[in-house]
């Protein structure tokens, strides 16, 4: 199947409640209601200002669920929220080896292995050079998975159909990793 021919909906990893966002809506919960033992007092109206915030940034980011990682027929994008605004980050197939997903401490991860030199530069020659020592070129194409766990065989699946040159690697398992590239014969993840 080509790439013109494949018309299935983009595979899509959204936003949603992950332990680390439960944990602190509960206490920033706590914190609101702790601050009703002095009503009035200014510590009481700072704990609720405070708190109340976080538990708004936090469950409205959780709730509204916005994308954050998508494939379809011309490429992997990823988006980020930055403190300037949204920024995404989008390379056609041709320009990937492979899809990544990993753990790094408590937290999942997705990612692009881009070939050398495929991503534009953008951003001060300085964090370049930095972010291209700490971490090659991957350092700009990946993201956590907020709360989600990814459909692999569906990646796997669309990867076959749209790239079928880009392998799709799972380190997050404690087996060791788990590897698909088209023409195996198998998909690991189904």
């Amino acid at each position: 199947m080509t790439p013109a021919q494949h018309h299935e909906a983009p595979f899509e990893l959204r936003k949603g409640w992950n332990r680390e966002s439960v944990l602190l809506s509960l206490f920033s919960a706590a914190m609101i209601a702790g601050g009703f033992t002095e009503p009035g007092s200014g510590f009481s109206i700072m704990v609720w200002v405070f708190f109340g915030s976080c538990l708004l940034v936090i469950g409205g980011s959780a709730l509204r669920g916005g994308w954050f990682f998508r494939a379809d027929v011309d490429g992997p994008v990823i988006r980020a929220s930055t403190v300037r605004g949204e920024q995404r980050t989008q390379l056609p197939w041709s320009k990937v080896q492979a899809v990544i997903v990993w753990k790094a401490q408590r937290n999942r991860w997705i990612g692009v292995v881009p070939i050398p030199d495929a991503l534009p530069q953008t951003g001060p020659r300085w964090v370049r050079s930095a972010a291209r020592w700490a971490a090659g070129d991957a350092a700009q194409m990946c993201t956590m998975l907020h709360g989600t766990s990814p459909d692999l065989s569906r990646l796997a699946a669309l990867l076959d159909d749209v790239a079928p040159h880009v392998a799709l690697v799972d380190y997050s398992r404690r087996r060791g990793p788990v590897i698909h590239r088209h023409g195996d014969g198998t998909n690991p993840f189904s």
